[in-house]
């Protein structure tokens, strides 16, 4: 088995000297081309996640856009947008499936 010797200058100005075997720098070799596989695999992870996300977000974005359609046109129609609670921090936002049971209700 032959051994490498290799003799790096550090930052303080010392010597280093690093012995390796012939072993060890196949071992070096061989996990490093595997991180780099491994790398490569999981950066194609995070862009096919990156466009899943763009993706859900947007189609969040275009179903909250006609939920605020289809209030204001429910309230323009003069259905009420909240519960009648007496004190108003104990008022909430009626869901739109409640606000076009009221408008169908009210309007027979």
């Amino acid at each position: 088995m032959s051994t490498i010797q290799i003799e790096v200058t550090g930052t303080d100005y010392e010597t280093v000297t690093l012995s390796l075997t012939s072993q060890e720098v196949a071992n070096l070799y061989e996990n490093s081309k595997s991180l780099k596989e491994e790398i490569k695999t999981l950066t194609k992870s995070v862009e096919t996640e990156k466009q899943n996300y763009k993706w859900v977000n947007d189609r969040g974005n275009a179903q909250q856009a006609e939920i605020n359609h289809a209030n204001v046109l429910l309230t323009a129609l003069g259905v009420q947008l909240q519960t009648t609670e007496e004190e108003s921090y104990r008022r909430t936002d009626l869901p739109i499936a409640t606000r076009i049971a009221l408008y169908i209700a009210t309007n027979k």
